[in-house]
């Protein structure tokens, strides 16, 4: 309970802006051409790629307003997670975004724990809208890292006309996606993920969308953490106040999209976060500098101390952190321990 206490409150406020998404011009081929009839898979081919960089911008470019139901699970050992809930979620084509919490249908809860929930879920908007919906990061990675498979399926989501792709790693690692994406704008109108193994692990489905609707009612999400861009290479101690640690042994086909730095309001201290994608996942690893006074991490019993680092795993996630060489660090993704520990002995080498 304590670290599912502290993770909420400081991931929450670790992550809880990012309105920026820079989308990369594809800068690697996985060119493949098409193959099949009724059903085909991409490589790189101009058309394919238009439509992949329009579901990578689609969001950002779309103006549009819709409700929709999601559906989550988590594994932390033998317990299971299960979360369903109702969103509404609005968009101005230039940017600014709103993820509203209209109902929590599972699972059971009082009022006042219903009310606490929809409140933190407005904490998190930031960070569902970035690292939870089902986004292309970098186009070039995703055509590089992922096989992509066009059902020949057509259907109807929410009113609008849609397609069904299937979206997996190349290296069959991570997880399986099926996608029903609206060609016209590129919007994802439902996913469904799953792991190798073919638990479900998310669902995400419109139940309605307008597109170019009224939103002058609309209270946009606004950044909790000042996140602010820095270079990806190069000393940032007069920016930052220390020189970040950088992690240089990722996992297959991860590469870094981009360093920010962020404020954790709990104790107005500043991380370095460095953002790292396969095109799809996201892998994180956060740096808060040296120790000073009683502001490294604690969790735990005992309490964490000296070159001591905590892993929880709450599948699909894996989350390590501690406080190395009197460090303060930060690693999580939906990738294996062993790779997430790679990565954190990496950044001390």
């Amino acid at each position: 309970m304590k670290f599912a206490c502290y993770t909420l409150l400081v991931f929450t406020a670790l992550f809880a802006a990012c309105e920026r998404v820079d989308v990369p011009a594809n800068k690697t081929s996985g060119s493949q051409g098409l193959e099949g009839e009724s059903a085909s898979q991409f490589g790189a081919p101009p058309a394919t790629q238009s439509l992949f960089q329009r579901i990578a911008n689609s969001r950002q470019v779309t103006t549009f307003q819709g409700v929709r139901r999601v559906e989550l699970f988590v594994d932390e050992g033998a317990v299971q997670h299960h979360s369903v809930l109702r969103e509404r979620v609005s968009a101005d084509g230039h940017g600014a975004f709103a993820i509203e919490s209209l109902e929590l249908i599972e699972p059971p809860m009082s009022n006042s724990q219903h009310a606490l929930f929809i409140a933190l879920q407005s904490l998190r908007q930031g960070m569902n809208w970035r690292y939870r919906d089902f986004s292309i990061h970098d186009v070039g990675l995703f055509l590089q890292n992922y096989r992509v498979t066009d059902t020949g399926v057509l259907d109807v989501v929410a009113g609008h006309p849609v397609i069904e792709l299937l979206v997996e790693r190349v290296d069959q690692s991570g997880s399986l996606y099926t996608l029903l994406v609206d060609s016209a704008t590129g919007l994802v109108l439902k996913a469904h993920e799953e792991s190798q193994e073919h638990v479900l692990i998310s669902e995400m489905c419109y139940e309605s969308l307008e597109l170019a609707p009224d939103l002058s009612g609309v209270v946009w999400h606004q950044e909790l953490n000042n996140e602010e861009p820095l270079p990806a290479i190069g000393p940032l101690t007069a920016t930052v106040g220390f020189e970040p640690l950088v992690a240089r042994a990722l996992p297959a086909g991860f590469q870094l999209l981009e360093r920010t730095s962020v404020i954790e309001p709990l104790n107005n201290s500043k991380w370095v976060k460095a953002t790292f994608t396969d095109g799809v996942e996201n892998l994180f690893f956060l740096h808060g500098g040296p120790i000073v006074g009683d502001n490294g991490i604690k969790s735990g019993v005992p309490e964490i101390e000296a070159d001591l680092v905590e892993v929880t795993v709450a599948a699909p996630w894996t989350v390590a952190r501690g406080n190395l060489r009197t460090q303060r660090v930060i690693a999580l993704g939906k990738v294996s321990e062993a790779d997430l520990l790679h990565l954190l002995r990496s950044a001390l080498e």
